[in-house]
């Protein structure tokens, strides 16, 4: 099977939100934009051209590491599954573009982090306190998508 791997920079445009399907799988999403842009050198700075904007899906402990781990503004580096989607309702259409992660990390060139390993037992007691019990969907999870309107299946089968 092909797939078309894609790995950006940008920085978190959204307040990652979390949830648990009811098989039990952990998934954060969070939007990144992506600026392009150029040195011009007559101008002698960095001049902006546009922002792309990626939805961000992340899964199991990756997702779980990443609620814990990312806040609004932060700048990272992300490599995963690229996903273009059209959609339209009833009076606009568009594109969606996102990114199903395989792995991720902040952006180093332009900040410091501190990194953490969890052991098992940590990482499993994580899991019931910070993100609730085994199948409950998390209440500051928004269930639509808002360039579509389109409610989340909770249920819904993981890309993976």
């Amino acid at each position: 099977m092909t797939t078309d791997t894609i790995i950006i920079t940008g920085n978190v445009a959204s307040v990652p939100t979390h949830y648990t399907t009811r098989d039990g799988v952990a998934i954060t999403r969070f939007r990144v934009a992506s600026n392009l842009g150029y040195f011009d050198k007559k101008l002698n700075k960095w001049v902006e051209t546009e922002t792309n904007f990626y939805s961000v899906s992340t899964y199991r402990k990756l997702a779980l590491n990443a609620y814990a781990s990312l806040n609004s503004g932060d700048a990272v580096v992300v490599s995963g599954r690229l996903h273009i989607r059209p959609w339209q309702t009833a009076d606009k259409a568009g594109t969606n573009v996102d990114i199903d992660v395989d792995w991720m990390g902040h952006d180093l060139t332009l900040g410091t982090a501190r990194w953490t390993r969890l052991s098992a037992a940590a990482a499993n007691d994580v899991d019931q306190t910070q993100f609730g019990a085994t199948g409950q969907v998390q209440t500051d999870f928004d269930e639509t998508e808002p360039e579509q309107g389109v409610t989340v299946d909770d249920g819904a089968s993981v890309p993976f």
